[in-house]
């Protein structure tokens, strides 16, 4: 399970230069800035600790992510499978799929509980 924190978005002045449409990515530019040191994603580890990621380090690691699908050749409109239960870095990974201007493929394993 993944824990996400629900927050304002952050205000931002209209000018003529804002007329591009928003992606995924530059709202999550605009909220790191705005609220780099706030908690944006928890994950939990077990006996009721958690593993968090402020805003800021979320950006960067969408970043690193991206970074490494185009070093090792994904190009812009391939399409990536991801595979992962509902989780953090899922959404990490997710992003930076985005982001990249590929088209993410997502599987998530049903866990069937006896």
């Amino acid at each position: 399970m993944v824990a996400l924190s629900r927050m304002t978005p952050p205000v931002m002045a209209k000018t003529k230069a804002q007329t591009k449409p928003k992606t995924v990515f530059s709202v999550l530019e605009a909220t790191a800035s705005a609220h780099a040191h706030n908690v944006a994603l928890q994950q939990p580890l077990g006996g009721g600790k958690y593993r968090a990621w402020t805003w800021r380090e979320y950006r960067d690691q969408v970043r690193q992510i991206a970074v490494g699908l185009r070093e090792i050749g994904i190009q812009k409109g391939e399409i990536v499978a991801l595979q992962s239960e509902t989780r953090a870095e899922f959404y990490l990974a997710d992003l930076a799929v985005m982001s990249s201007g590929f088209t993410p493929a997502c599987h998530s394993p049903i866990r069937h509980t006896r």
